[in-house]
């Protein structure tokens, strides 16, 4: 038996790796969100009428204005990791 090196190491899937089953989860899990953002919002529609887009405006409004606020306030992001040092 020989070692591989790095070099000889293709980048990628092995040939074979998935079968039919997998690559129908795959597909139907990428597929199905946009799918139930698109069934829901007609669904919501129909059913509120146009009090749901007044719903979405209520709860984007005031998160603009504070994402707004925030960049011209020259205050720098807080950080997404806790410091170690």
């Amino acid at each position: 038996m020989t070692a591989t090196t790095q070099s000889e190491v293709e980048p990628g899937l092995k040939r074979g790796a998935l079968s039919i089953l997998d690559d129908v989860v795959i597909a139907v899990s990428s597929t199905a969100p946009a799918y139930s953002i698109g069934t829901t919002l007609a669904a919501l529609a129909l059913a509120v009428g146009l009090g749901g887009p007044g719903a979405i405006w209520v709860g984007f409004l005031p998160s603009t204005g504070i994402a707004i606020a925030l960049s011209s306030s020259g205050v720098p992001p807080p950080s997404r990791a806790p410091s170690t040092t």
